[in-house]
């Protein structure tokens, strides 16, 4: 062999040399910065908000109606067919809540989709008349 070949190889071995160096550096570098964000992603505080979606539905109304005292009872308007005859109900669609307010004896049709009050209207409750409470006895 020849002086240059001998010189050629001593440099690539210690160029094969420092990119193995220069390899495993940057490896351990990545690995210590990765075990740091652990670490201070688990001591880190994390706060976990719940959303109720009726307390999100009653702060809408709320923007747009002095709310009545009493907790709601609120409804899905899923199914409308036994519903159209009322008066009440005629612009209702069945993405729509019925908010019933007990205490105060009012009732509230909502839309959540174009945050609008369709109706507002008196709570009547009817007792059962024992013609009633017979045949659901049956």
């Amino acid at each position: 062999m020849n002086i240059q070949t001998i010189k050629y190889q001593k440099i690539i071995f210690l160029l094969l040399i420092l990119l193995t160096i220069s390899i495993s550096l940057t490896w351990h570098i990545y690995l210590k910065s990765k075990k740091e964000h652990a670490k201070s992603a688990k001591t880190a505080p994390t706060k976990s908000i719940r959303t109720n979606p009726k307390q999100n539905l009653l702060s809408e109304l709320d923007k747009r109606l002095v709310l009545p005292k009493g907790y709601p009872i609120i409804f899905n308007l899923s199914d409308l067919a036994n519903l159209t005859n009322q008066p009440f109900f005629n612009a209702s669609k069945p993405t729509d809540k019925l908010i019933l307010f007990q205490e105060e004896k009012k009732a509230v049709l909502y839309d959540p989709l174009a945050k609008q009050i369709i109706n507002i209207g008196p709570l009547v409750i009817v007792p059962a008349t024992p013609e009633a409470q017979i045949s659901e006895a049956k």
